[in-house]
């Protein structure tokens, strides 16, 4: 059929734009639409022609009948029983809308976690003379940015009376002293106030009074949503009819180990009560028998001397053996939004449906009713076991539960 025939594309437009081709002659014209440029033109002439007609149209709601047909007709009930909860139109209507933006929301934090915070180096070369020789020395910030790493880019040979020490010279003031340096390398504990200028003093105090506050918030926001999102996925059923698994990786907690650590001790931490994480950093150090933890927005500190430990929802657990003067940095959230991914790939596995449900038989002649009912959270110690429907009856003064199973 020549569809690039000015009469045939016109009738077949107008009875389209008009309502009146249906079934599959509908359906083949609008698979023919996009390959035939007579055809798209022909529609826009007709709607073009009849759209004027339409506002001298007084527009009309449709009654609430209609939407109750449509309900009827979706989830077909017996006349006897009342529609369950779940076969609500608004219920799914609001789920839609709650899912849709919850996915958006989930979407703009994993496609766009913060930039990776960029390495502080600096080189070094010293300034002895002759009698010292030019030393030079490659030094780096520290993980939590709180101490200096010198490491030497060849061997130092240093007479016996002479030592390498660091200086901050800034271009006003008086020079002040970090600290020695040893000929194989060490870690300075920087005062803020000793590098108060010049670029290393600005990108010390951005990161430690910016960056870090706010990839630590952001963090939290990461690990407290993938994991809520977990708990809820997990209450539900997926479409082969398994609960939910885990939707998201949930970021770990992050421990750094001091350089200077002399002992065996091995810190794990846990996020184990997200809703109690703070978004701070802390310093733990053991001394004398005792572990003191320290919250570092706020300086609060915590003695114990046993593990695991649980504080502000981050579970603390060791192995080995620690020195006096031992430290570790652990930064609960630092690195959640960066690390937080989806792990379900198959969506089958999406678990959106309801694991129960609960009806009332039509041959009842009680008023008795029953309750949509509820599902245990997976941290609940509950005993569960799946497909097992089960009846309720109630006898006059009393009520039972029997399986069905």
């Amino acid at each position: 059929m020549d569809y690039a025939r000015p009469t045939l594309a016109d009738a077949l437009a107008a009875q389209y734009v008009a309502g009146t081709l249906r079934g599959r002659a509908k359906k083949r014209f609008e698979a023919l639409l996009p390959g035939h440029p007579a055809l798209r033109s022909a529609v826009r002439a007709w709607q073009d022609r009849l759209m004027p007609l339409t506002a001298v149209v007084v527009p009309e709601a449709p009654p609430p009948t209609v939407w109750r047909g449509i309900e009827q007709r979706l989830w077909p009930a017996p006349a006897a029983a009342s529609r369950n909860w779940w076969q609500r139109l608004a219920l799914w209507r609001g789920l839609a809308g709650f899912a849709t933006a919850a996915a958006l929301g989930l979407a703009v934090l994993v496609a766009n976690p913060p930039p990776a915070q960029p390495p502080v180096v600096v080189v070094l070369q010293g300034t002895g003379g002759s009698a010292q020789g030019v030393n030079t020395f490659v030094a780096s910030l520290s993980a939590d940015g709180r101490a200096l790493v010198t490491k030497p880019l060849q061997p130092v040979a240093l007479q016996a009376d002479r030592v390498l020490e660091l200086w901050a010279v800034p271009p006003q003031g008086t020079p002040r002293s970090l600290g020695l340096i040893s000929a194989n390398g060490t870690t300075i504990p920087l005062n803020p106030t000793s590098l108060s200028g010049g670029s290393l003093g600005a990108l010390l105090a951005f990161r430690s009074e910016t960056l870090d506050d706010v990839q630590n918030k952001l963090g939290r926001v990461a690990v407290v949503l993938a994991q809520t999102f977990n708990d809820q996925h997990r209450l539900g059923q997926d479409l082969n009819g398994a609960l939910g698994q885990d939707f998201f990786n949930v970021p770990a907690a992050q421990v750094t180990v001091n350089a200077n650590n002399g002992g065996t001790a091995a810190i794990t931490a846990t996020n184990s009560a997200v809703g109690a994480l703070t978004g701070s950093d802390y310093r733990l150090s053991f001394n004398a028998g005792n572990w003191t933890l320290t919250r570092l927005t706020d300086n609060t500190q915590t003695t114990f001397a046993a593990f695991p430990q649980t504080i502000d929802g981050v579970t603390l657990n060791l192995a080995g053996a620690a020195n006096n003067g031992d430290s570790f940095l652990i930064q609960p959230t630092r690195n959640g939004a960066r690390d937080i991914s989806v792990t379900l790939s198959d969506p089958a596995l999406v678990a959106a449906a309801a694991p129960i449900r609960t009806a009332s038989a039509v041959a009842n002649t009680g008023n008795a009713n029953i309750a949509p009912g509820t599902v245990n959270s997976p941290h609940d110690s509950v005993p569960h076991t799946p497909h097992r429907p089960c009846a309720v009856s109630a006898p006059t003064g009393s009520s039972s539960l029997r399986s069905m199973a």
